[in-house]
Formats: structure tokens, C-alpha cells, sequence
């Protein structure tokens, strides 16, 4: 069973964490002063309008912030 510690602690060396909002999920920077991690309009990680932590594996957890990431990057 996944926990936000868990996902968080896999992340966390790409310097962001997830966190619930009400009824989905959001990628935030660890440090929002640190201008190498760069921040990023973030609507949220749904899925069929709305999303439990364990509707992803861990993998597509990770895989929804680096997409997130290379985004920035374009």
C-alpha cells in the first residue's frame, strides 16, 4: 500500500513532494526559494475527476512529475 512518505521519499532527491489537496493530488518544490527546482503551474493529478493515492503504482507516481518536469524544460 502506498503512502505519501513513501512516494515522497522516492522524489524527493528531484527536489519536489506530493501533496492531497481535496479530492487530487499536486507535485510542490521541497525549497519554493530555490530557483534550481523550478516551480510549476500545477493543476493537480486526477484520474476520471478524481484520484486516490493508490489508484497509481509508485512508478506512475514518479512518471507523472518527470513529465511534469520535462514540461518546464520545453
Amino acid at each position: 500500500m502506498l503512502t505519501l512518505k513513501k512516494i515522497n521519499k522516492v522524489i524527493a532527491p528531484r527536489g519536489y513532494e506530493l501533496a492531497r489537496g481535496k479530492g487530487y493530488f499536486y507535485f510542490t518544490p521541497l525549497d519554493p526559494h530555490n530557483h534550481s527546482t523550478p516551480s510549476f503551474f500545477e493543476e493537480g493529478v486526477y484520474h476520471n475527476g478524481r484520484i486516490l493515492l493508490n489508484d497509481l503504482t509508485l512508478d506512475q507516481w514518479v512518471e507523472e512529475l518527470e513529465i511534469k518536469i520535462e514540461t518546464l524544460e520545453e
